[in-house]
C-alpha cells in the first residue's frame, strides 16, 4: 500500500516536471484549509457506502478550480479509500518543496507579540545561522511570561521566563532535599 510519503513525493516530482510546484502548493494550502474546517468530506470521499464514479463525481464538481496534478491525485485517492492521507501528503509536499528552495520554517513563541523589526532581526540571525531562506511564524504564548522560544527544524531554543523560572524551582527544590 502506499502512503503519505510516497504520495507527497510523486506530487513534488510530477509538479516540478510540469512547472506547477507553486500553484499546487498555493492550492493544496487552500484545500487543506477547507477540509480542516470540514472534516466530513474527507470521511464522504473515503466512505465505502459511495461507489469510486460516485466520489470522483463529487470531487470534480467541488474541487474543479484545483490545479490538474492535484485534482488527479485526489481521483486516485478516491479509489483507493486514502483521502484522509491528504494532511500528511501535505507535509511531506511542504517539506520537499523547502528542501529543494532552500527555505527554513521556524517558529518563535513569545509572551506579546513580536514587532516587525523583531521578527526581521530574528530572520536575520537565523538566516546567517543556516544559510537558508527564513519564514518566520510569531505564535503569542502568555504562559510563557517573557522571553521567547524558537522552534526550527527539530531544534527548540527555550529562552522563556516560565522555563527559567521552573530551572530556579528545580534547584531550590534540590537544595532544600
Amino acid at each position: 500500500m502506499t502512503g503519505a510519503s510516497e504520495y507527497g513525493a510523486a506530487l513534488f516530482s510530477l509538479t516540478e516536471e510540469r512547472s506547477s510546484t507553486e500553484r499546487v502548493l498555493t492550492d493544496l494550502h487552500d484545500l487543506l484549509a477547507v477540509l480542516k474546517e470540514n472534516p466530513d468530506y474527507i470521511l464522504l470521499l473515503d466512505t465505502p457506502a459511495l461507489s469510486v464514479p460516485e466520489k470522483r463525481e463529487l470531487a470534480k464538481e467541488a474541487l474543479a478550480p484545483l490545479d490538474d496534478t492535484l485534482l488527479d491525485l485526489i481521483m486516485i485517492l478516491c479509489e483507493k479509500h486514502a483521502v484522509h492521507l491528504l494532511p500528511a501528503i501535505g507535509k511531506v509536499f511542504v517539506k520537499q518543496y523547502d528542501e529543494a528552495r532552500g527555505i527554513l520554517r521556524a517558529e518563535a513563541v513569545s509572551a506579546v507579540a513580536m514587532t516587525e523589526k523583531q521578527k526581521q532581526n530574528m530572520i536575520e540571525k537565523l538566516s546567517a545561522l543556516t544559510g537558508k531562506t527564513v519564514v518566520l511564524r510569531n505564535t503569542v504564548d502568555p504562559s510563557i511570561l517573557g522571553g521567547i522560544t524558537l522552534r526550527y527544524a527539530g531544534t527548540q531554543l527555550d529562552h522563556s521566563v516560565k522555563t527559567r523560572l521552573e530551572c530556579i524551582a528545580d534547584r531550590l527544590k534540590e537544595a532544600i532535599l
